[in-house]
């Protein structure tokens, strides 16, 4: 491989490591948020913050959404789908009766390039 096709290969691996495909569960990048009777998860710049987070089924969530957006807050696979409104907050009930413990696919019906993962226990 010539050296112009060598260091074109790094910057395109380079480039893919840093997209935000990649599953942040897997590299441990995922934050504990199960202290407290409330976790507090963002939304802004179509993301989540954090975009893979565990809480507890037994904890409340507070949603602030900083986009003007409108977005869901949608867990695949469980009766979890909230819309929180573009500029405002919204606080969700413990998620116990809606979802059972595991890890899931956290989306946004509104956007679907904007995904998370949330583990409940």
């Amino acid at each position: 491989m010539g050296k112009v096709a060598f260091a074109l290969a790094v910057v395109l691996a380079l480039g893919a490591a840093g997209c935000g495909a990649s599953d942040p569960s897997a590299d441990g990048d995922c934050v504990d948020l199960t202290a407290g009777p409330t976790a507090r998860v963002g939304i802004a710049d179509f993301g989540y913050a954090p975009p893979c987070f565990t809480v507890r089924l037994a904890q409340g969530i507070a949603l602030t959404n900083d986009d003007a957006a409108d977005h869901t807050f949608t867990i695949r696979g469980t009766g979890v789908d909230a819309v929180v409104e573009g500029s405002a907050s919204r606080n969700l009930d413990p998620l116990g009766a809606e979802a059972d413990p595991g890890t899931y696919d956290l989306i946004c019906r509104y956007h679907p390039g904007m995904v998370g993962t949330i583990t409940l226990r």
